[in-house]
């Protein structure tokens, strides 16, 4: 509904309701939809707020990140993990990086 409100522009809107679609369909464990979303989510995002430190794309790029372990993509997620680091400095959101990354890592 969304899209059909915005059609043809980016909106936080539909980069959220396209988040959330692609949670929906990672927590039914259809990760290739979840991440196709997701995925979608996040380059509406990153347009929406180019040059910027914006929660709205960490919380993607988080999301992203916790899909691909999930689906057992561990250099993915690692990669998605990785790309918060130098940019979102949150101790919040810096706890929740290391715990994708020590499940990638299970050494």
């Amino acid at each position: 509904m969304q899209q059909e409100l915005h059609k043809g522009k980016n909106h936080d809107d539909v980069a959220d309701a396209l988040s959330d679609v692609g949670i929906t369909y990672d927590n039914f464990g259809k990760y290739d939809q979840a991440l196709e979303c997701l995925k979608q989510a996040l380059e509406m995002q990153q347009r929406l707020h180019e040059g910027e430190n914006h929660i709205a794309v960490a919380t993607v790029l988080f999301n992203v990140g916790l899909t691909y372990q999930r689906f057992g993509k561990y250099d993915q997620a690692l990669e998605m993990s990785q790309q918060l680091l130098p940019d979102f400095s949150s101790y919040k959101l810096i706890q929740k990086i290391h715990r994708i990354m020590a499940l990638c890592n299970p050494e």
